[in-house]
């Protein structure tokens, strides 16, 4: 950056200062050593006047020579220093249009607040749209005056903070309602600057009204997609339903059951989802089961068990070659496993057991229990209840089986 020109008045002084110093140096060297220079060539009186008389003239010839040579010569850097200044001012004044041309059109809103009483000195087009009065002037006016329709987005504190502190704020997603009815989403910035030697604050509010549109219709086509898939899920389900000649509304059951324990154990909110396609999803192996095993009305051979069992490694083939579906698997793929190691397909143990699988399996078996099958009737609820306290430790996680039949009173 260039060094400032110093102002007119300040190279003025200088100049006079430095003529009138040499001005006077010259003539004390003049008058101490031309009259000894004058005696000592000559001791006539006669002679001695006329040096005396060219003395004199000689002394205005000279000064006034080095006066006008050093006036000349001030006034040109005087002349040099005034027009860098007006060139320097010019340039100032160019930047502050180019700057004002750009605040003046730039999209984001953009406001000056002044002084402890929060005043606002400067706003462009852009922010007196996102003020909940677009029509009101906000420059010269109260920043509180300013936001009075909406002081719940106003952030008061946080710009007062920001003047007296210098803590910057920043909040995004801020939304507001636009007089004609439409949804109006910003970015509030607020930093501390200087603003015509005062402390004051700078306010960016940018406009993301078209992000968070995108968004949302981001957010919608992925719930719809969701709801296809699931309608599809049940459609699988209702189709094995019908071929093992069960009702939907075990399924139902089983699922409600499920997501009800997930809850009581405060799992993640965020695997919910899962969880419930996996309960859904429970017997989706099946499909690869023959109908002849499958449907049989007798007891199974042990060969036929031998394939029966693989239906949960069938359901982890299948759902895992679909990203959608890959972390419903812990039920389809673990529901058969048992506390005590003594499960299937993997044989693992206690808490080994993913906790969804751990809950459906006690969920599963009592509504199964309760159920008619074709190689059994259905048993009576205070049996299987019955049941399930014996295997606590066994087949279920005791934890599980206290939870669930405390959730579930019993009907006799």
């Amino acid at each position: 950056m260039p060094d400032r020109p110093s102002s007119p008045s300040t190279a003025k002084d200088h100049g006079a200062l430095k003529i009138t110093g040499i001005y006077l140096l010259i003539g004390v060297l003049w008058i101490a050593f031309s009259d000894e220079i004058a005696a000592s060539l000559t001791s006539d009186p006669v002679i001695l006047t006329r040096i005396s008389m060219f003395k004199g003239w000689g002394y205005v010839l000279v000064t006034g020579l080095l006066l006008y040579s050093m006036i000349r010569r001030e006034t040109a850097t005087l002349r040099q220093t005034q027009v860098e200044r007006e060139l320097l001012l010019d340039e100032n004044q160019r930047q502050k249009a180019l700057l004002d041309a750009i605040f003046e059109a730039d999209p984001s809103g953009l406001a000056v607040v002044v002084g402890p009483e929060l005043r606002i000195g400067y706003a462009n087009p852009a922010y007196h749209y996102c003020t909940p009065d677009p029509h009101l002037d906000p420059v010269d006016q109260l920043y509180r005056t300013v936001w009075s329709a909406d002081p719940q987005n106003s952030y008061e504190e946080q710009v007062e903070e920001a003047l007296y502190s210098g803590k910057p704020f920043i909040c995004d997603g801020i939304e507001r309602r636009l007089p004609d009815g439409r949804k109006f989403y910003f970015t509030f910035q607020v930093r501390r600057i200087q603003w015509n030697n005062d402390p004051a604050v700078l306010l960016i509010l940018w406009d993301i009204t078209q992000r968070k549109q995108s968004e949302e219709a981001l957010l919608q086509a992925h719930a719809e997609l969701e709801t296809a898939y699931d309608l599809t899920l049940q459609g699988w389900v209702r189709a094995l339903e019908l071929r093992e000649q069960e009702t939907a509304e075990h399924s139902r059951r089983v699922v409600e059951w499920t997501i009800s324990m997930a809850n009581a154990l405060r799992i993640d909110a965020d695997s919910l989802p899962h969880i419930h396609r996996g309960a859904l999803l429970h017997d989706i192996g099946k499909l690869g089961v023959p109908d002849s095993i499958l449907l049989k009305p007798a007891a199974l051979t042990s060969e036929e068990w031998d394939i029966m069992h693989r239906h949960p490694e069938f359901a982890r083939d299948l759902l895992n070659e679909i990203p959608y579906l890959r972390k419903a698997i812990e039920i389809p793929y673990g529901h058969h496993e048992c506390w005590d190691g003594t499960g299937y397909p993997q044989g693992i143990q206690a808490e080994a057991i993913p906790l969804a699988a751990r809950i459906f399996s006690v969920v599963d078996v009592y509504d199964a229990l309760l159920s008619d099958r074709p190689y059994r009737p259905a048993w009576v609820e205070r049996d299987v209840r019955t049941y399930l306290r014996e295997q606590k430790g066994r087949q279920f996680d005791p934890r599980i089986v206290d939870l669930f039949l405390e959730m579930v009173p019993s009907k006799t």
